[in-house]
């Protein structure tokens, strides 16, 4: 059964004459590559479509931020420690520290910088993870 979604309000763009924000993919895509095409075949049929956005989306409208990798994959720093507190205690969202924990590091960083001004709606979106919490209870609850 298909539910018939919501009639939604239409948002202008966060930055008039450009289209909204654009998509984060990894680290080792480029807007050239297959993983940044990937991102963009479902797009048109899917998102755009359920969000009722006209938009088209070309791999220009990709930009990939590399500044944010951390010490290494799996590797536990700071600005992902902060990420998930953060999120913990002001959204009662829970991350990992993995990849969302890392992207949100990123993304609030890039709103303190005021690269995403605080007028800006953005997505933020939360791809799982949480799991793996778990795995590093000793290194998220050590004194930093």
């Amino acid at each position: 059964m298909n539910p018939t979604p919501p009639t939604r309000q239409r948002r202008q763009p966060s930055r008039p004459g450009r289209p909204p924000a654009s998509a984060q993919v990894p680290p080792s895509a480029s807007p050239a590559t297959p993983e940044a095409q990937a991102i963009l075949r479902p797009a048109p049929a899917s998102a755009a479509t359920l969000l009722d956005h006209l938009h088209t989306y070309t791999p220009t409208h990709i930009s990939v931020n590399t500044n944010y990798l951390g010490a290494g994959y799996a590797i536990l720093g700071q600005p992902e420690r902060e990420a998930i507190e953060l999120l913990a205690q002001t959204e009662g969202i829970l991350i990992d520290p993995v990849y969302t924990g890392r992207a949100a590091a990123g993304m609030i960083d890039l709103i303190r910088r005021g690269v995403i001004r605080q007028d800006e709606t953005i997505l933020f979106w939360h791809t799982g993870g949480t799991p793996a919490l778990f795995a590093y209870e000793a290194e998220l609850t050590s004194a930093t």
